[in-house]
C-alpha cells in the first residue's frame, strides 16, 4: 500500500544538499622579469630565462628574487649574492668577497668558479652547492638553518679523471647536556644513519 499524504495539495519536502561554498583562489600577479641597478645592488627579479648580470664591480651586491627554472651568470668579483624565493634556478658566479645566501629556495644549484668565504643556506630544500677546484682549495664556511636535501659537490682527487664527490649537509643534530649546579656544558654532534 502507498501512504497517502493526509493533507491534499501538499507535497512532501525534498531534502536539499547544503550549498557549496565557492572558494576563490588568490591569483598571483606575474610581474615581468627585470634587472636593475639601484643603490649599489643589482636587483634580478622574476627571471624565467637564462641571463647574465654584466658590468658588476667589486663593491656591488646582487639580489636574485623569484627566479624560476633559469640560469643567472655573474662574472667577475663582487661583494655578495643573495637568492630569495627561487625555484629550480641555477646561479654561476666567479668570486665573492663576502657571502652567498640562499633563503626560501627550492631545488636550486650554485656554481662557484673561483672562491667564496661563506655560504649561508636558510629555509631551503634540495640545494646543491658546487665548488670548482679553485674554490675548494680554500673551502667556504657553510652556515645552515632549517634545511633539507642539501649537498656540497667537490672535485675528486684528480678532477680531470675522477668523478666529483657529493657530501650531504646534516639536517639533524644531537645535543647532550652535562655538568651540574650552574656549570652546564653542551656538546653537539650530527646524527648519522647506518654505515
Amino acid at each position: 500500500k502507498k501512504e497517502r499524504n493526509k493533507q491534499p495539495g501538499l507535497k512532501p519536502k525534498e531534502k536539499k544538499a547544503p550549498a557549496k561554498k565557492v572558494v576563490k583562489k588568490a591569483v598571483k600577479k606575474v610581474k615581468p622579469p627585470s634587472i636593475q641597478f639601484r643603490q649599489g645592488t643589482w636587483w634580478v627579479e622574476n627571471q624565467v630565462e637564462n641571463n647574465e648580470v654584466s658590468n658588476v664591480e667589486i663593491k656591488h651586491n646582487v639580489y636574485i628574487y623569484n627566479a624560476q627554472k633559469c640560469t643567472i651568470t655573474i662574472p667577475g668579483k663582487i661583494k655578495s649574492i643573495s637568492m630569495d624565493n627561487c625555484k629550480r634556478a641555477t646561479v654561476i658566479f666567479d668570486q665573492i668577497i663576502s657571502a652567498f645566501e640562499l633563503v626560501g629556495c627550492e631545488s636550486c644549484k650554485v656554481f662557484c668558479r673561483v672562491g667564496v668565504p661563506a655560504i649561508a643556506v636558510d629555509k631551503s630544500k634540495g640545494s646543491q652547492i658546487n665548488l670548482s677546484e679553485s674554490a675548494a682549495a680554500s673551502p667556504p664556511d657553510l652556515v645552515t638553518s632549517n634545511i633539507s636535501e642539501t649537498n656540497v659537490i667537490l672535485p675528486g682527487a684528480n678532477p680531470e679523471k675522477d668523478d666529483p664527490i657529493e657530501i650531504p649537509i646534516p639536517e639533524q643534530y644531537i645535543t647532550k647536556i652535562s655538568g651540574k649546579n650552574g656549570a652546564w656544558n653542551t656538546e653537539t654532534s650530527m646524527v648519522t644513519h647506518g654505515g
